[in-house]
Formats: structure tokens, C-alpha cells, sequence
């Protein structure tokens, strides 16, 4: 911006180089016209965010934190803020709080690589073939190791037997 004010470079080849649109710098020249040397620096500089968090609020989610601390992850503990004290953050936040106090996040399920350990059977009623079509099952069985599906059909109704 200096360039410029010498008179060595137009405002548009100097947007050019610093990679900004062409209004860009035009504010920023109006700025360094008005305030000084101190219009180069963004007006946000040195002030606190609007969206953090205040410290009787960051207390009360790390105490609350602690206490359910290995039922929930952070998405699940973020919504039962919502609901239950009312305090809105996002999970990115609440994670960073819980990191800080030594939470890590919850681990994820061992997952065990043999294939037939345990199978897992589920059903899903609905009208699957539109709305005038009647309801059946879409019946599924899925190895728990390994996470193929093993088998899968359609059936008038969830049983035991669609597995077989």
C-alpha cells in the first residue's frame, strides 16, 4: 500500500500482487486516509470474541463434563447441554473444553476381524414400493466382525424366521 500512496503502482496492480479483489484495497487506502498508519490493522484486532464462551460457563460445562464423562461423546453431551441447561454451543467447542480438562474423546468399539463371531439380524417395515403397494419387511443379517451383509430379502413381516 505504501507503492501507492507513492504513486509507484495503481490501487488495481497492487490487488493484484497481495492476491485481493480491487476493493479491497480501496477500503483499506480509505481507511489508511482517515485513521492513519492504524487503518492498515483490522478494526477486530485485540478485541474478544462475540461468540466465546465466558468462564462461569466454560466451569459449568467441564463440571458437567466430569460427571458423565464415559457415557457420552461430544455430540451427545453437546445436546444434552441444549436441552438440559440451555447452553448452546457447537461440538467442536464442547470438545475443546473437554479436551482441555483431560477428556478424550470416546473410543470407538473394538472391531474384531473373524468372520461368523456374531451375526446381527434387523428389519425395516415400510412401503417400500410406494405408497399404494403393501408394507413389507426388508429383513437383513450382517457378520459383526467383519461388517458384510451375509444375507438380505423381503418378507410380509419381521421374524425370526427371515434370518434362517
Amino acid at each position: 500500500m505504501s507503492l501507492v500512496e507513492a504513486g509507484k503502482i495503481t490501487l488495481k496492480e497492487a490487488a493484484e500482487k497481495i492476491g485481493l479483489s480491487y476493493r479491497q484495497p480501496k477500503r483499506i487506502r480509505k481507511r489508511v486516509k482517515e485513521q492513519g498508519a492504524r487503518g492498515r490493522i483490522h478494526g477486530n484486532r485485540g478485541k474478544a470474541s462475540s461468540r466465546r464462551l465466558e468462564e462461569g460457563g466454560r466451569a459449568k460445562v467441564s463440571a458437567l463434563s466430569k460427571k458423565v464423562s464415559l457415557a457420552f461423546n461430544d455430540q451427545h453431551f453437546t445436546e444434552k447441554l441444549a436441552e438440559g441447561e440451555g447452553i448452546e454451543l457447537s461440538r467442536e467447542a464442547v470438545g475443546k473444553i473437554r479436551r482441555e480438562e483431560g477428556i478424550g474423546p470416546r473410543r470407538k468399539r473394538w472391531e474384531r476381524k473373524d468372520q461368523g463371531g456374531m451375526v446381527v439380524g434387523e428389519g425395516s417395515p415400510h412401503a417400500w414400493f410406494g405408497a399404494n403397494s403393501i408394507a413389507c419387511c426388508f429383513m437383513l443379517a450382517m457378520d459383526d466382525g467383519t461388517g458384510t451383509m451375509e444375507a438380505a430379502r423381503f418378507f410380509p413381516f419381521e421374524g425370526s424366521w427371515g434370518y434362517g
